[in-house]
């Protein structure tokens, strides 16, 4: 990628079985500038490190089916190769959009019969030179049909599901998009180019209709039109020829379907056809001339797990640790049980990140492995035996979802529920509907992390959330808010319950870089590193108040910070608790404020409830790396990886004698290890560390 300079992003990709969801390929679409000669070229970037061999066959698919395609009404290939855990397929850079959109934005002007048919000619066309490859497309649909920048050519693009067949075989493996799959693959019955022509034949109804043959609200109502060929007649403005030619391609017999070829001579076509012969030379070729080579061979062996990188996040919502000869330990700390909690490793992986919410106890191993921690089922002889108060639960490290081929490089978690961040930008959520905090429009609860759609065209590269809100930050510099909006903590000036995400208008004069959560309150750092807030301001914890006395008790939009103490502060990460906050800057120094009854703003005298901002200058001396607020304590890591804690700690992570007090004080439990990482939640905290 060293040749190449990313300018945007473009777009989002993703295709499994229809039926059995076994495997979940995602790819992330870029605009890029080729260094060499400044062309612009599309970049499709692969996942393939959690891969079986199989499956990583199968993401080289459309570059094997590319390479194999020299047409100027194909998308062109330039070359495809490795890097890190990710393939790279360089295609050409089609400027007009989709025909989708160009069937969209006519808002219900039909085309004439010289329109339609140009278009489909082209089609039909190109699809004649796929299937004398043997080649069959699976996914033909109005999205995969590309416009040049004059909306005159067509480029058909994306093969990421094509399937290369022998000369008599069949296809049996159920893909496609539902509303464009023939009856045969509805009945699950092998198939082979006449499912492309079905597709073909859906495509040519949009261009007569502006409108889809078949679509339905629900998946079982769209299978069953489509096995009865139900759909709307086409308008008497076509010809009889061509609204015959249609119902021939949507025959649902598939034997009674023409072939592309002979599509090309039906009497409606033939003139068509011919200018096309004539003037296809004057289609511009796109084929890059360094690049005109064979498809590269790929050796396996280089993709095994043990040669990949793995993963970074730079994202201050769960960071992931450099790799470490010494074996990583994640402790448990709560407040019921008087000792630290081992939380054991999953088998041959090691994890890297974690992040803890009310239910949740997850982990993302090196590989990008979603974890989670549940309690080890306790299975007694004796029914009637009590079983012992305070007993400290056994814990057993669970794989989320290993089928998808991901990489989740961040998560957080609420009240129950966790939002979790792919290497390439895709947010996804699991965990409870109650909690309206999953982004999506769906009644039940989701085990299994799913995409939250409404964000899948946006690269996210930082999440957050609090115990009934999230926040998610793009690389538009877009801040996206849903959930929960109590004291109006989503910044959208109103106090509502938001189910899908929002886009927030931030009124600030320089765009926001990072973004963090509280209990009922967020925060907006800004490139100029000035700290915006909204929510509650209760006890003064986000700096709203004057030092004249003027008092704030919410804002509902994101505002700079009044208080004089912070102006200069330069932040570069906030924590907040219930009921105080604290800021991290970027010379290391720490800044709270809030309630100090506790003592966990590490200063002054606890008791007190109400606090302006200050300094702790127990810790000038003290470089700091990472702060994380509880309910009623504040948690510390320093440069040297030493953990320090102020305010009433979960009682398994100091002695009773410190479990209240404003004295900064390394934990005995932890003195013997280095601690990478921290993440509390409520009145528990969650640790990960390693021996010294």
């Amino acid at each position: 990628m060293e040749n190449y300079e990313k300018i945007r992003l473009v777009g989002r990709g993703a295709f499994g079985l229809l039926y059995l969801t076994l495997l979940l390929i995602l790819n992330t679409v870029y605009l890029c500038n080729q260094k060499s000669d400044n062309k612009l070229v599309i970049t499709k970037e692969i996942p393939v490190d959690q891969m079986t061999v199989e499956e990583r066959q199968v993401s080289m698919n459309e570059a094997k089916v590319l390479s194999m395609l020299d047409h100027p009404n194909v998308v062109a290939y330039y070359e495809s190769f490795l890097e890190d855990k990710t393939m790279i397929i360089v295609m050409e850079y089609v400027q007009g959009g989709t025909l989708f959109d160009y069937l969209v934005q006519r808002n219900g002007k039909l085309m004439t019969e010289e329109e339609v048919l140009h278009y489909f000619g082209q089609m039909v066309y190109t699809l004649q030179h796929v299937h004398s490859k043997l080649i069959l497309h699976r996914d033909l649909k109005s999205q995969n049909i590309l416009l040049n920048e004059r909306k005159n050519i067509v480029k058909i693009g994306d093969f990421g599901i094509s399937k290369v067949l022998s000369s008599k075989s069949k296809a049996y493996t159920v893909v496609g998009t539902p509303c464009y799959i023939s009856p045969e693959l509805c009945e699950g019955k092998p198939y082979n180019q006449k499912s492309d022509i079905w597709a073909l034949g859906c495509i040519l109804y949009e261009l007569m209709t502006l409108k889809r043959p078949f679509h339905a609200s629900t998946l079982p109502a769209l299978i069953m039109k489509i096995m009865k060929g139900s759909f709307d007649p086409v308008e008497g403005i076509y010809s009889h020829e061509l609204r015959k030619l249609l119902l021939s391609m949507l025959h649902l017999d598939h034997n009674q379907r023409p072939t592309a070829a002979q599509i090309m001579c039906h009497p409606v076509m033939i003139r068509v056809i011919f200018k096309l012969y004539v003037d296809i030379g004057s289609i511009p070729c796109n084929k890059s001339p360094q690049n005109e080579q064979t498809f590269p061979k790929f050796d396996s062996s280089k993709l095994s797990h043990s040669h990949m990188k793995s993963a970074s996040d730079d994202s201050q919502s769960s960071k992931v640790i450099p790799k470490s000869k010494k074996c990583l330990s994640v402790l448990l700390f709560e407040n019921r049980h008087s000792n630290a909690i081992l939380l054991p490793n999953p088998p041959k992986a090691v994890v890297k990140s974690i992040s803890l919410g009310a239910e949740d106890k997850i982990g993302i191993t090196g590989n990008g492995l979603l974890i989670s921690w549940r309690i080890r089922p306790v299975i007694s002889i004796n029914s009637d035996e009590k079983k012992p108060e305070n007993q400290v639960p056994s814990y057993i490290p669970h794989v989320i979802d290993e089928k998808v081929a991901i990489n989740i490089v961040s998560v957080v978690s609420g009240s129950s529920f966790s939002i979790c961040l792919s290497d390439n930008g895709v947010v996804f959520a699991f965990g409870k509907a109650s909690s309206g905090c999953l982004g999506l429009s769906c009644d039940r609860d989701i085990n299994q992390p799913r995409i939250v759609e409404p964000l899948f065209n946006h690269d996210i590269k930082s999440i957050a959330c609090g115990p009934k809100h999230v926040l998610a930050f793009s690389e538009e510099n877009d801040v996206f808010v849903w959930g929960h909006g109590s004291s109006g903590c989503l910044g959208l000036g109103e106090t509502n319950f938001q189910l899908v995400p929002q886009l927030v208008q931030i009124e600030w004069k320089e765009k926001p870089e990072k973004i963090y959560c509280g209990t009922d309150c967020s925060f907006i750092i800004t490139k100029d590193s000035s700290l915006l807030a909204c929510g509650s301001n209760r006890h003064n914890k986000l700096a709203m108040d004057s030092s004249e006395g003027h008092q704030i008790d919410e804002t509902r939009f994101f505002t700079k910070v009044r208080s004089e103490q912070l102006q200069d502060v330069h932040a570069v990460s906030v924590s907040s608790g219930k009921s105080h906050t604290v800021i991290l800057n970027e010379a290391g120094e720490l800044y709270s404020m809030g309630s100090n009854r506790f003592g966990q703003l590490g200063w002054g005298k606890p008791g007190l409830d109400y606090c302006m901002p200050q300094r702790i200058e127990k810790l000038k001396d003290v470089k700091v790396s990472q702060v994380s607020c509880g309910d009623t304590f504040t948690l510390i890591v320093t440069h040297d990886k030493e953990l320090l804690c102020c305010g009433r700690s979960p009682s398994s992570l100091t002695s009773r004698e410190e479990s209240v007090s404003y004295n900064i004080k390394n934990p005995k439990c932890l003195e013997k290890k280095r601690v990478h990482y921290i993440s509390s939640y409520g009145e528990n905290c969650i640790v990960l560390a390693e021996d010294q």
